[in-house]
């Protein structure tokens, strides 16, 4: 079996390599430079080229602050060419999977969000995602998009790498504690997919699906559990999100119920405290 992965370089990918280090599975990357996903030809090529039996987009726009101002290059990359690779892998017979996020909702509620719940999203980002999803469903009603929170690995830009650097430095870190969802490690999130994969699992599975650890946390929250497992001694005081002020608004509260995702995935939870020691556990190798 072949899985191709697009956003070769992205944080997810990186993370992928990572649990695939075996080579259980033989997995193609592509990146930006390999694969324009908002081409639907080059999809196409691609697709005919590797024959994957599995697709999954990690190829993405992140940047939540810059979407604000380039809300058409969002919606580009996360609608147009998400729905693009579904159409293209619905046409040749290929399974697709879509990453998406938490970000579509408005988290005004104390709940946590299933997939049935009502969206909002706040942000050019949250809606580029949501549009996307939306357009997936259009062209491909076997397609599997996978909504996650707070994505975080030893690879790539990420709050965790964020935490680490400031607290070796030692000054005073000042972290947000209102909002409040589910960190997850990228590398534990593609174990998992890998699993599933290999299980069979996901040739059963369509539609939408949430993905998250065991626990919930505010930022703060979680740059205490970073720091407390560091070796270095730096002060953390919790703040209001107003002493940040951003152009791109952010979801109060955007916990996921990931219970449909590990019933149909077969597949085991984890905890987030767990996880988090997963994650240092590479940082460690």
């Amino acid at each position: 079996m072949k899985v191709l992965v697009t956003g070769g370089n992205s944080q997810f990918a990186q993370a992928l390599r990572e649990s695939n280090r075996s080579g259980n599975i033989d997995v193609e990357y592509l990146n930006r430079e390999e694969l324009d996903i908002t081409d639907f030809e080059a999809w196409n090529a691609c697709l005919k080229k590797f024959n994957p039996s599995v697709v999954i987009n990690a190829a993405a726009y992140t940047n939540v602050e810059k979407a604000e101002d380039e809300e058409q290059l969002a919606l580009a990359v996360n609608a147009d060419g998400a729905a693009f690779g579904a159409l293209a892998c619905e046409r040749l017979g290929c399974k697709y999977i879509q990453l998406s996020t938490d970000y579509v909702f408005d988290g005004k509620e104390p709940i946590p969000r299933t997939e049935n719940d009502l969206t909002n999203p706040l942000s050019s980002y949250g809606r580029s995602k949501l549009k996307g999803e939306e357009k997936i469903g259009e062209v491909n009603s076997d397609a599997v998009i996978i909504r996650v929170s707070w994505l975080y690995s030893p690879f790539g830009k990420n709050f965790y790498k964020t935490m680490v650097k400031l607290f070796q430095k030692g000054d005073e870190v000042k972290v947000v504690n209102d909002q409040i969802a589910s960190p997850t490690n990228a590398v534990e999130l593609s174990l998992r997919l890998l699993q599933a994969i290999e299980n069979g699992r996901v040739k059963k599975m369509s539609g939408l699906y949430h993905y998250a650890e065991k626990g919930e946390v505010s930022w703060f929250d979680f740059a205490r559990g970073i720091l407390d497992r560091l070796p270095v001694t730096c002060k953390l005081t919790a703040v209001d999100s107003s002493v940040f002020p951003t152009k791109a608004e952010r979801p109060a509260y955007s916990k996921l119920n990931a219970e449909r995702f590990f019933e149909a995935a077969g597949v085991t939870e984890i905890d987030w405290e767990h996880s988090l020691d997963e994650c240092m556990k590479i940082e460690l190798k």
